[in-house]
């Protein structure tokens, strides 16, 4: 056996020698969020357990942290313009890896690593009635600290710390065209650059695309459809991903099911449950759980996330004071 059962912060532990992966995000997920031109404050948070094998190899691990931050202010009627802060890439990761020259000795190289990039970004929208155009900016800014040591039952018996400084930039633009049965829209991810300061490497992205249908059905139904193709490269593996979701109402709820699947050489299924409950006079409350399973030859891994996506909107208005009354 090479490598035994290892763990990477980022939705899947089969790329640790990568960057990472985007993750999904929830605003594509609500796209009247999006259409609303009113002050708008969200926040997310998650929880993470997985779950990795190999063989009869078995580790498992949870992790709680905050990813996105979204402002969202109107201006004049039909403009929106946003400000952001989320977690690009997850850099985290805990490798334990046995080469075949340290079998003999029963030696592992025992690679870890903590940090990951984040977007500081400015968004802005226009809304035409039914029509929605979106553009987003981001400046990336991270770091990471890579550990690597030799180790023998546990004993560490050489160790070498590395350090990264990131800096870069990305940009999104896209649309969302709303009839009255049903919508859609296309998102474009382009000029993905990222540079280690001190060593001055430069890495060039490959661009990305995301189509995504929703048919309007009876009783607040809704069939949603999106596709997600990402090129493979050095720095993120391929990416070619479809889902369906089903919007329903339940409990004067609207609810989400979601499912999806890869066509990787890495195999994936993922299943999602996402609800929404209205805070009165503030905005809502989005649960979202999911679940997913990924697998390539003998490694696979169960993945357990729950979401807490939280919109205030009309976070702070504007109180006009009526004389007289």
């Amino acid at each position: 056996m090479s490598v035994v059962v290892f763990f990477l912060l980022n939705y899947s532990f089969f790329n640790p020698f990568f960057f990472g992966q985007e993750k999904d995000k929830f605003l594509l997920k609500k796209e009247n969020i999006l259409f609303a031109p009113k002050t708008k404050v969200f926040f997310s948070f998650n929880n993470y357990f997985i779950l990795g094998k190999e063989n009869k190899e078995k580790r498992a691990v949870f992790n709680f942290q905050p990813e996105e931050l979204y402002l969202f202010i109107p201006f004049l009627k039909s403009y929106q313009i946003g400000l952001k802060m989320d977690e690009y890439l997850n850099q985290g990761y805990d490798i334990y890896y046995q080469s075949e020259n340290f079998k003999k000795k029963d030696y592992f190289w025992h690679v870890s690593s903590k940090g990951g990039i984040y977007n500081l970004g400015l968004l802005f929208l226009k809304s035409f009635n039914s029509f929605l155009l979106f553009g987003e900016g981001n400046f990336n800014l991270g770091n990471n600290l890579e550990i690597f040591a030799v180790e023998k039952d546990k004993n560490i018996l050489a160790c070498e710390t590395i350090s990264y400084d990131y800096i870069g930039r990305n940009f999104k633009a896209g649309f969302i065209r709303k009839l009255e049965k049903f919508s859609f829209g296309f998102q474009l991810g382009f000029f993905k650059k990222i540079k280690e300061k001190k060593r001055l490497k430069k890495y060039s992205l490959k661009p990305d695309f995301s189509l995504f249908l929703t048919l309007y059905l009876k009783n607040n139904s809704q069939l949603n459809f999106n596709y997600f193709y990402q090129k493979d490269s050095l720095l993120f593996p391929l990416k070619n991903t479809f889902s369906f979701a089903f919007d329903f109402l339940f409990l004067n709820r609207i609810n989400k099911i979601n499912f999806g699947f890869s066509l990787n050489k890495i195999k994936k299924i993922n299943f999602g449950l996402l609800s929404e409950i209205i805070i009165k006079n503030y905005g809502s409350f989005y649960p979202e759980l999911i679940i997913s399973y990924h697998k390539k030859e003998n490694l696979e891994e169960f993945i357990f996330a729950f979401k807490f996506n939280i919109l205030f909107e009309e976070f702070w208005k504007k109180r006009i004071r009526r004389w007289g009354s």
